[in-house]
């Protein structure tokens, strides 16, 4: 049932005890949906991370608002109906701390270093290896996983960690989940706790560097320019805040709305200052040669 923007929960539609009650499963209409409770200003957070996704063309859950027992949050179809074969980006990198290490501090310690580009795709090569398509699942697991990386990016997101990515295998096909969890996003201090995942190991950035900026700098030039793709595509605040309030019926309380433009807008900026910094230090080297 739908009350105002609300779709509105009951005991008759649960399906799940409540040992979590932040988490819990509903069934509509014969389908599964996952309430997450929230406060408001954080549900709107899911609705606007999941239109940049849309606008992106990155694959993400779709989120409605919803309250149960009075407690307001979002509920998001089940995105795995047909039970295939899903774990976390944490079970193949331990995976692949074991293998190299048989010490157990030694494993940890790996652990702690594996988040970042270069060890994923070894740890994915591992993991994979006896496939007979090993090269394409490992491509795909790649594009997914650099769609997700820069989606987060741009939405200051600091909560994808190992059990936050998640990924599907249909034996023959694999590939990541749809994003989820965006009730993190606008987090200013972002690329700090990016610098690990940014940055491939064999090269660390000169600590007067930014970040991203170095990143770019040292990566494929495939990244850089799918990096300025993203840039150029992604929405306008106002759009955003459209087609959220379009979808909701409703308009965003102020407050909230003020919020989301502050941070959004500083990355905006932040990211299309940062293309064209790596636009001047390619023609100074070109220009060098």
């Amino acid at each position: 049932m739908k009350e105002s923007k609300y779709i509105i929960l009951d005991n008759e539609m649960k399906i799940t005890e409540e040992e979590n009650y932040r988490y819990i499963w509903f069934k509509i209409n014969d389908e599964k949906y996952m309430f997450k409770s929230l406060k408001l200003q954080d549900c709107y957070k899911e609705l606007f991370g999941e239109e940049v996704a849309k606008k992106l063309k990155i694959p993400t859950v779709s989120y409605e608002l919803a309250k149960y027992h009075n407690e307001t949050g979002v509920i998001t179809k089940n995105y795995n109906p047909y039970n295939y074969l899903e774990y976390p980006l944490f079970k193949i990198l331990n995976n692949y701390c074991i293998k190299k290490h048989k010490n157990e501090e030694k494993q940890i310690e790996e652990m702690a270093k594996s988040y970042n580009l270069e060890k994923i795709w070894e740890a994915f090569s591992i993991y994979y290896q006896e496939r007979k398509n090993k090269k394409q699942i490992i491509a795909n697991l790649m594009k997914n996983l650099i769609d997700t990386f820069f989606l987060q990016l741009f939405l200051g997101n600091n909560d994808l960690h190992y059990y936050n990515i998640s990924i599907i295998d249909k034996e023959d096909e694999v590939f990541l989940a749809p994003n989820f969890d965006y009730d993190n996003i606008g987090n200013l201090d972002i690329l700090n706790f990016w610098n690990d995942f940014l940055l491939q190991v064999t090269y660390p950035p000169d600590i007067n560097e930014d970040i991203l900026l170095t990143f770019l700098a040292i990566s494929d030039s495939s990244y850089t320019d799918y990096f300025k793709i993203l840039v150029n595509k992604l929405p306008t605040y106002e759009e955003i805040i459209n087609n959220i309030e379009i979808k909701t019926g409703d308009i965003i309380p102020h407050k909230i709305k003020m919020n989301l433009m502050k941070n959004y807008k500083i990355y905006l900026e932040y990211y299309k200052t940062i293309l064209e910094e790596q636009e001047v230090r390619q023609l100074k080297l070109y220009s060098s040669k």
